[in-house]
C-alpha cells in the first residue's frame, strides 16, 4: 500500500525548499555544509511473522523479521525519496542503492550539493557520511559535532 503511493506524494525539493535547508544548515553548522540539504537513514519495519517464502532473508540484525525502509527528508522532514521492501537482512547502503536518488544523483545534486548519511553509507561526490576510525582526529570530531547538529535536530527544523 505504501509503495503505491510512491508517484502521487514523492516528489524531489523545489529551489524554494532547497534555499529553506540550505539556510537552516548553515544556521545549525557553517557556510561550508550549505549544500547539504537532506539526511539519508535506514530503519527496520518488523513484520508479524516469518514470510512463506524466502522467509530467512528477512530475518535482520535484531533477530527478527522485517523490512528495510530508507529515507531521505530534509531539515523539515519533509520525505522527497524512500525504499521500502527489501528485506530486513540486507545493508542500509544496499537498500539505498535502489533509491530513485541513488540510481540518478545528478537529477537531484548539483556539483555543490548532497546528502547527510551514517556510517552505513557509502561515500559519494554526493554522499557524505560519518566515518571511523578517522571520527578519532581532532579535526574530524569537530566535523562529526557539527554534522550531528544538522542530523539529529528535527524538532529544531524550521
Amino acid at each position: 500500500a505504501v509503495t503505491s503511493l510512491y508517484d502521487t506524494m514523492i516528489c524531489k525539493p523545489t529551489m524554494g525548499e532547497k534555499e529553506a535547508a540550505w539556510n537552516w544548515v548553515e544556521e545549525q553548522s557553517c557556510l561550508s555544509w550549505h549544500g547539504g540539504y537532506c539526511m539519508v537513514d535506514g530503519t527496520l519495519v518488523p513484520l508479524s511473522d516469518k514470510p512463506g517464502m524466502h522467509g530467512e532473508a528477512y530475518f535482520d540484525c535484531k533477530s527478527h523479521y522485517s523490512l528495510s525502509l530508507q529515507v531521505i527528508n530534509m531539515p523539515n522532514l519533509h520525505i522527497i525519496d524512500y525504499v521500502l521492501g527489501s528485506t530486513g537482512s540486507m545493508h542500509d547502503t544496499t537498500a539505498f542503492k535502489l533509491s530513485d536518488m541513488a540510481k540518478d544523483p545528478t537529477a537531484w545534486f548539483t556539483n555543490h550539493e548532497w546528502v547527510w548519511a551514517d556510517s552505513a553509507y557509502a561515500l559519494q561526490p554526493w554522499c557524505i557520511p560519518y566515518k571511523k576510525p578517522h571520527s578519532l582526529i581532532q579535526n574530524n570530531k569537530t566535523f562529526n559535532y557539527y554534522l550531528l547538529k544538522v542530523c539529529h535536530q528535527p524538532l529544531a527544523c524550521p
